[in-house]
């Protein structure tokens, strides 16, 4: 589905991703002098040490309550989680977990450090932010709390510690990556001279002497206007095509020509270069007709800010500093813009995962350069403590997604040395993870299915090389889950969870804190699965909720003969019992009942209902309410879906239309036997 979204998403914004060039042929041999001068100054200089985030081994607890002076004292005298769970039943807990912490100056300027885990499968992150007090360096326990706007309720969660947090040496031969990338990029000098973090304020109407200029230019280069009428809107974009092919000669011409335009331009760069104000059109005038360092400047005056992940302006504004620092040979700018882009490290609002691996990594064009591409790439990818020498932070997922864009040499080199690192006993717990996530980025991002299988088994072969913090939550991908439930524990060995999940969600049938898990029970050969969304409550967990239930909904399935022969159509369907806190049909804030016609809600009654879907080929899935009458109601199909005895326009009765797809409701019921009811 993820790969879908991203096909899609070129589909409909081709500029995400265009491979318009960033370095010009006749700019190589100039930027590998500087390359060859700055490899010199590397190879005459020691290696510093470097050290990993400090990190260790930690339990994590939250809980909701309204005495937080209670808590606070019971969480002083507690010397471990065990005494903490004793004094509260209610207590969510996770136990043995990779923990980092780093410091940094928040948005209110307010020193602070952050300890948090991280994701690994089904297992979520944790994570609380404290103030930043010298005392901490010597605290084995840590919380945070908030208190809930719509109750009197407060959040706590914190970690207690199984030793102090400790900071590993980088082994030479990675440190030696690091300091390749250090002299190369010197990433203490900053691309803007002004960072912006913010989107600008769109509400000013003050007009500037630029904005004088681009609208004398546009009436003199014949720009066209948007049309009042929709229907010029295809000439519109035509002659705006049209007016764009020949910017660069207009602008050359009126320039020559117009003493008017050259007064403006003139008191426009002036005035940009003064207040440090610019905008995208002052800066392509100036790089075109006076000069390329002062455009460049510019630039870096005018840090753009994404409104949304989808925003391309901030990266489109990096590949230019990028373009014009390589054309006026300004290395330390250009290569930090260069990967910037490359690893799509820009400023916005938002950011999102779909957007990123969307856009190019350009690497093809790093290699045309004379430098160790993969010690800047490798170096860059490794996580280091920040100590007086800053240091330039690669994503590993757009690292990965580089080296599967490059050759095959390139690939094999890749794979084997993330294969060296994560079995390398002396590289620090929280390196291993990180190289291991790289690894599963590098397998998703593979073209050919031959390809990811054969790396999806080298990263399996990998987990007995990791920490137990790691390697216990790649083995059970539920152990949070189970974590959560350890006073159910003998109940829950009775089941196998296929998948699971915690958090806050709002779906359907639920809204709030909760553990969803789909499970199926040992030892049993039955298609049904049972779909769990149950509330995270004073008790933790109403799990004997379900298990109370699960005879009685397990019967009226298997006893059902139309459900059982729509079910055993192929060996493949199953069956997914759904079961939300206390029963199984949840209506929340009426979204099923809602769309229900009124006939049937009136002829028929949902008390009792059972709630299920099944699974078909395809990935299809249509979802049922087994009514206490033994009625079934279909719900909505997929397209050509078909039921025995019954074709697809039998069963449609609405149809809706959305982005790129159709949705069609049925409604239909049945009885046991199968006969349409309605």
């Amino acid at each position: 589905m993820r790969k879908l979204v991203v096909i899609l998403f070129l589909l409909t914004c081709k500029s995400v991703c265009g491979q318009d060039g960033i370095i010009k042929p006749k700019d190589i041999s100039t930027l590998d002098s500087v390359i060859y001068s700055l490899e010199k100054e590397y190879e005459n200089s020691i290696v510093p040490d470097y050290f990993s985030l400090p990190q260790t081994t930690s339990d994590y607890f939250e809980i909701k309550t309204s005495d937080l002076d209670g808590f606070s004292e019971v969480f002083k005298k507690a010397n471990s989680i065990e005494e903490l769970m004793a004094a509260y039943p209610q207590l969510i807990v996770d136990r043995s977990l990779l923990i980092i912490k780093s410091q940094y100056i928040d948005y209110k300027d307010n020193e602070v450090i952050a300890i948090k885990t991280f994701e690994i499968k089904n297992n979520r992150n944790h994570e609380i932010v404290i103030p930043y007090s010298d005392s901490l360096e010597k605290q084995l326990k840590f919380f945070e709390f908030y208190k809930s706007y719509k109750s009197d309720l407060y959040t706590i969660s914190g970690f207690f510690l199984e030793d102090y947090f400790q900071s590993y040496k980088i082994p030479e031969k990675y440190a030696d990556w690091l300091f390749y990338g250090d002299v190369l990029i010197q990433p203490e000098e900053k691309i803007f001279i002004v960072e912006n973090k913010s989107m600008p304020d769109f509400t000013t109407t003050e007009e500037t002497i630029i904005d004088s200029l681009v609208s004398y230019f546009d009436l003199k280069s014949g720009k066209p206007f948007y049309p009042k009428d929709p229907n010029n809107l295809n000439h519109y974009r035509d002659s705006l095509e049209m007016w764009r092919t020949k910017r660069k000669s207009d602008l050359s011409k009126i320039y020559e020509e117009d003493a008017t335009f050259k007064i403006l331009l003139d008191s426009a760069l002036t005035f940009a270069e003064k207040s440090q104000v610019t905008n995208g059109d002052l800066e392509d005038f100036t790089a075109h007709l006076l000069s390329k360092e002062r455009a460049l400047n510019l630039m870096r005056l005018n840090q753009q800010v994404g409104s949304c992940s989808f925003d391309n302006g901030p990266l489109e504004q990096q590949k230019r500093i990028a373009r014009l620092a390589a054309e006026t040979h300004d290395w330390s700018i250009f290569i930090k813009a260069f990967l910037n882009v490359m690893n799509d490290q820009v400023s916005r609002v938002a950011d999102n995962s779909i957007a990123s691996e969307a856009r190019s990594t350009y690497v093809q064009e790093l290699k045309k350069l004379d430098l160790d591409m993969y010690k800047i790439l490798l170096g860059a990818n490794l996580k280091v403590k920040n100590g007086d020498q800053a240091h330039y932070f690669a994503d590993g997922s757009k690292i990965a997604q580089a080296f599967a864009n490059l050759e095959e040499n390139d690939q094999e080199y890749f794979e084997n040395t993330l294969v060296r690192i994560i079995q390398d006993n002396s590289v620090d717990d929280f390196n291993k993870l990180h190289h291991y996530n790289t690894f599963l980025n590098y397998q998703y991002f593979q073209n050919k299915t031959d390809d990811s299988l054969r790396i999806a088994d080298k990263i399996n072969s990998l987990t007995p090389y990791l920490p137990f913090t790691i390697k216990s939550r790649i083995e059970n991908p539920n152990k949070q889950l189970s974590e959560l439930l350890h006073r159910e524990a003998k109940t829950l060995e009775k089941f196998e969870i296929l998948d699971s999940d915690i958090g806050n969600i709002l779906s359907y049938s639920y809204s709030g804190d909760c553990w969803m898990a789909d499970m199926v029970e040992k030892g049993n050969e039955s298609n049904i699965v049972y779909n769990l969304t149950m509330p995270i409550t004073d008790e933790i967990t109403p799990f004997n909720n379900f298990t109370t239930h699960m005879s009685e909904l397990k019967r009226r399935i298997e006893n059902h003969d139309f459900i059982q022969q729509i079910a055993n159509q192929n060996l493949s369907n199953r069956i997914y019992i759904n079961f939300t806190d206390d029963r199984s049909f949840a209506n929340f804030k009426d979204r099923v009942l809602e769309k229900i016609p009124e006939k049937i809600k009136e002829s028929e009654s949902f008390e009792n209902a059972l709630s299920f879907y099944i699974t078909f080929s395809n990935r299809r899935y249509v979802r049922f309410i087994l009514l206490e009458n033994n009625a079934v109601l279909v719900l909505g199909i997929p397209e050509g879906f078909t039921l025995p005895g019954y074709d697809f326009d039998e069963l449609v009765t609405a149809t809706s239309e959305g982005f790129l797809h159709k949705s069609y409701d049925s409604y239909k019921l049945f009885n046991e036997k199968g006969k349409m009811l309605n």
